[in-house]
């Protein structure tokens, strides 16, 4: 990614975690918070990913904490049943 890119994502992902705040709900947290979620869907659309597939692999290698991209996280098919 360029650091244009980044910039705009964190920029984002501040804003929308500012405007966002409010009372947690009951349960259990989310795996990803609505911030993480809104930064990462533009991140795809700006990146030009159309495949889920090749994002999610994209975005586990780059971004690190990807549920459902094959990472530690658990997620979509992670088999973390057995994880402590």
């Amino acid at each position: 990614m360029t650091n244009d890119i980044e910039t705009l994502l964190t920029a984002l992902y501040v804003k929308i975690d500012d405007e966002l705040a409010g009372p947690r709900r009951l349960g259990r947290p989310p795996v990803l918070t609505d911030s993480e979620l809104v930064c990462l869907a533009l991140a795809q659309s700006l990146l030009g990913f159309t495949s889920e597939t090749h994002w999610l692999r994209y975005a586990g290698k780059h971004f690190g904490r990807v549920p459902g991209a094959g990472g530690d996280e658990g997620g979509a098919g992670g088999g973390s049943a057995g994880r402590p």
